[in-house]
């Protein structure tokens, strides 16, 4: 693709991986949709980057597994396939929960590469959370948009309430865009423990 336009709408289309489905290494459907979606927002000139963010999900090491790969690896492996230019995607590959997701994000990429106007692709029952942590960990220098794409009844998390009202105590106090917040908080906080059932 020949250089890019600089008044394009986004600086960048942001990604979070998710947790394969079962043993399998694939992500569920709704993250092929997303990474569709931004090769085809990027094909259309419409954003100069696309932004990757994930390690692994939390979980593996509570459970003492070995992830099958780093999110964001695979989804560039993917985008790669698809013939987007490895000069367009930056990668994040600290995290391992969405909270951290956000916060790595901004450290290792949108601040050394001063990229204000985000827009994000994600699964439906997923945009209010990733919205609230926006608005907290990114602040008011940032314009976030979203496009949802639809999951399947099998990939919808059934307690996404319940995260995002933990989510939301867990960062009740925290001003808006004051990411040093969460500095050293990573995963020994009590919000990362499990919650009785």
């Amino acid at each position: 693709m020949s250089e890019l336009p600089e008044n394009m709408p986004y600086d960048a289309v942001i990604i979070l991986g998710a947790k394969p489905i079962g043993a399998t290494p694939k992500f569920p459907s709704h993250i092929y949709a997303a990474l569709d979606r931004s090769t085809e927002l990027y094909r259309l000139e419409k954003t100069r980057y696309i932004v990757l963010s994930g390690n692994y999900a939390l979980r593996y090491d509570r459970d003492n597994q070995q992830p099958p790969f780093r999110e964001c690896d695979a989804m560039a492996d993917y985008l790669l396939a698809q013939g987007i230019p490895r000069a367009a995607l930056l990668l994040e590959g600290v995290s391992k929960d969405t909270v951290a997701n956000f916060y790595y994000t901004k450290r290792e990429v949108l601040v050394p590469h001063n990229l204000h106007r985000l827009h994000f692709i994600a699964a439906d029952f997923r945009i209010a959370r990733l919205d609230y942590l926006a608005q907290k960990i990114f602040g008011p220098d940032y314009t976030v948009t979203f496009t949802p794409v639809a999951a399947t009844v099998e990939e919808v998390n059934p307690t996404e309430s319940i995260v995002m009202q933990r989510t939301q105590d867990f960062l009740a106090s925290m001003p808006p865009g004051d990411d040093s917040f969460l500095k050293d908080v990573f995963y020994t906080h009590p919000f990362y423990q499990r919650p009785k059932k």
